[in-house]
């Protein structure tokens, strides 16, 4: 007989305590996820990958605040696409706080796995703007047989689509998509921390005092299209719940000047709210060939 307790807890992480922020006020729903992000229970197997990320990255282990805080990004991250799916626009005029504004016409939206960025889709679509977000591809296999997991990452994927105003551009096959997609006018968003491992090319850059490597292929799609490109950032106040989307254009130039823009964006983030980060769990992939021998 099989141990029950493995898919009693993904029902409770991926689908019961996510689902209630379609049905609670959020001011309220914020309240009781910042009461149980304390429950070391919860969350187990993601918060300890993400405590060993950080040890092997830092040298050190996070303390019980950032364990907290970590954990509570991920359980925001997961209800969002619940939230979106629930709430009108007039939802980000009292919880979005914007700094910067968006391009206009087609342009690059580059963000990274920091925070809960689905809001900044819905913000760029209610000024009239739809985007497409590029994501790996994923089945059922990827999930080993986990059908809530897997039937969550279809949901969520269904909601950013709809967030957006436009399809989800899959990875394998997605350049000559994304350059239709910018030439029809349309933006597109791409998260450009992913450990250089699973990307094309990549580009060394510098931030947290160490030596990384960025992936290079988004930017050099729009370097060739000609179009223009803007950083930003999604988290939110840990005490209020408030949503803060921090936009920045980046300068036109060498795609190894924006990406080092782009790290230096990433960096002020992780300075600020380090435990909002959600790939400290393969931290030490970014690190440069000549970092990691040093």
């Amino acid at each position: 007989m099989k141990n029950p307790i493995p898919a009693l807890r993904e029902f409770v992480e991926w689908l019961l305590l996510p689902a209630l922020a379609a049905v609670l006020p959020w001011r309220v729903y914020f309240r009781v996820l910042r009461r149980i992000s304390a429950w070391n229970w919860l969350l187990r197997e993601e918060v300890a990958r993400a405590v060993r990320g950080h040890q092997a990255f830092c040298g050190r282990p996070p303390d019980a605040r950032w364990r907290q805080r970590h954990r509570l990004t991920i359980l925001v991250d997961r209800a969002d696409a619940w939230l979106s799916a629930t709430r009108g626009d007039g939802w980000l005029e009292r919880y979005l706080e914007r700094d910067g504004d968006w391009p206009t016409g087609a342009f690059l939206a580059v963000t990274f796995h920091y925070g809960n960025g689905l809001w900044a889709m819905r913000d760029l679509r209610r000024r009239g703007q739809p985007v497409s977000m590029v994501s790996i591809r994923f089945s059922a296999a990827s999930f080993a047989g986990r059908r809530i997991p897997y039937f969550a990452a279809r949901q969520r994927f269904r909601e950013v689509a709809r967030a957006g105003g436009a399809p989800v551009i899959f990875t394998g096959g997605s350049v000559p998509v994304i350059r239709t997609t910018l030439a029809t006018g349309r933006c597109v968003l791409g998260l450009i921390d992913v450990p250089p491992g699973q990307a094309g090319g990549s580009l060394p850059v510098r931030f947290l005092d160490r030596d990384m490597l960025l992936p290079s292929g988004m930017l050099r799609i729009a370097a060739e299209a000609g179009i223009p490109v803007a950083g930003f950032t999604l988290d939110f106040d840990w005490n209020s719940g408030i949503r803060r989307l921090r936009i920045r254009t980046v300068p036109s130039a060498a795609i190894g000047e924006q990406a080092a823009f782009l790290a230096a964006m990433l960096d002020r983030a992780l300075t600020d709210g380090s435990p909002a980060w959600q790939l400290w769990s393969c931290a030490p992939e970014f690190l440069a060939p000549s970092a990691e021998a040093a």
